[in-house]
């Protein structure tokens, strides 16, 4: 992997963005050590506002455990990132298949 899309994530100025991109491009570099402690920043830093990123690295990982828990609490704050998965034609039919949802509008 070329090092310039990792450079360019480092010299994002909006932290809240640049943690999620970092956790992404360590993960996917194969470096599983600085991708984790990027991810527990996040989840220490950006629990409240912003779940969606979280699930989003969790779900990079394969930790479906992991991503489904911030699913939830993203769910249950409103976060837009998570209640847009909702909207998703795809995302629903997907959960319904996994017995996690079981209405035709989302709901449990």
């Amino acid at each position: 992997m070329s090092a310039a899309p990792f450079f360019a994530v480092k010299a994002e100025v909006d932290a809240a963005i640049r943690r999620p991109a970092l956790a992404l491009t360590w993960f996917a570099r194969g470096d599983n050590t600085q991708g984790q402690a990027q991810l527990a920043e996040m989840i220490r830093l950006d629990a409240e506002f912003a779940p969606f990123y979280i699930v989003d690295v969790s779900a990079l990982r394969g930790d479906a455990d992991l991503a489904f828990t911030w699913l939830d609490h993203g769910y249950t704050t409103r976060d837009a990132g998570v209640t847009a998965l909702w909207e998703d034609s795809i995302f629903v039919p997907a959960l319904r298949q996994t017995n996690t949802v079981n209405n035709s509008d989302g709901s449990e």
